[in-house]
Formats: structure tokens, C-alpha cells, sequence
């Protein structure tokens, strides 16, 4: 293999993801597809579960392929999303259109 050959190996190694038990993968674990495209995502600080923003605002637990919950607050796209560290039960998120939903 000539230098060229191997800085494009090195590259593509670097471009991998790291699987769970150490194998090098490019195969995701899990894929969530949303009603459109996610503009923000947060974890649940306890739970087994993640919050994702677009046009609505989806709780999703990680055994599921479908949401759990779905929030529509304003008439845009929401931006962000945040659960609150310390209380646990609360989500937060804003709007295009300067709206902000708890």
C-alpha cells in the first residue's frame, strides 16, 4: 500500500464509531425517526429517555420506536429542548417564533 492508501485507511478508522464492546462499527445502535428533522435533543437526567425538538416536541424512551409524547406549543418550529436537572418531571423548549413552552 502506498502513503496515499494509508492516510485514506487512517482517515476512514477515524471516521468510525466505537461499538459497546470495543468493536469499531458504523452501524448505529439505534435510529429514531421523527416527523421532521430534530433541531435540539436532550437526555433525561433519571429516566431512560430523550426529548427531541422540530415541529413538535417528542419524549421518546429508548425501547420504543414511536414517541411517547407528543407536545405542539405556538405556531413554529420549536428550536431547543431541555429537561430541568433538578426537577425531573419538567421540559422546556423554544419556539421560531419567540415562544417558550414549559
Amino acid at each position: 500500500a502506498g502513503p496515499m492508501q494509508e492516510e485514506e485507511a487512517e482517515e476512514m478508522e477515524d471516521s468510525m464509531v466505537e461499538g459497546i464492546e470495543g468493536s469499531r462499527s458504523v452501524t448505529p445502535l439505534s435510529t429514531f425517526m421523527g416527523s421532521s428533522a430534530f433541531t435540539g435533543v436532550d437526555h433525561h437526567w433519571v429516566r431512560n429517555q430523550f426529548a427531541t425538538s422540530s415541529d413538535l416536541v417528542q419524549i421518546w424512551d429508548h425501547e420504543r420506536s414511536e414517541p411517547i409524547h407528543s407536545f405542539k406549543w405556538g405556531n413554529d418550529t420549536a428550536l431547543s429542548v431541555r429537561f430541568n436537572p433538578a426537577e425531573h418531571d419538567v421540559l422546556a423548549s423554544t419556539g421560531r417564533d419567540r415562544t417558550g413552552g414549559l
